[in-house]
């Protein structure tokens, strides 16, 4: 039997580079990017906390999740460290 998908959310960042990344870890967020599927790439943070505590229950970089980012399609993805 197959698990369900899990979700995770995130929004759009505005800057990108090294000053924008400081200035969301500075507000509790983690800056990532999604790339890949022949698109562009999207500059996004994630809950600092949210994340934390999903990292700490095993099996995060092996796991496929749904990202959910405002004003975009769902899209599934496999987190990288």
């Amino acid at each position: 039997m197959a698990r369900e998908i899990e979700d995770l959310q995130a929004v759009v960042r505005t800057g990108t580079g090294k000053g924008a990344a400081r200035q969301a870890r500075r507000a509790g967020y983690v800056p990532g990017i999604v790339y890949g599927d022949k698109q562009e790439p999207v500059a996004i943070n994630m809950n600092y906390n949210a994340l934390l505590k999903r990292l700490r229950q095993g099996r995060f970089l092996s796991t496929l999740f749904n990202l959910k980012v405002e004003g975009q399609p769902d899209v599934h993805v496999i987190c990288r460290a």
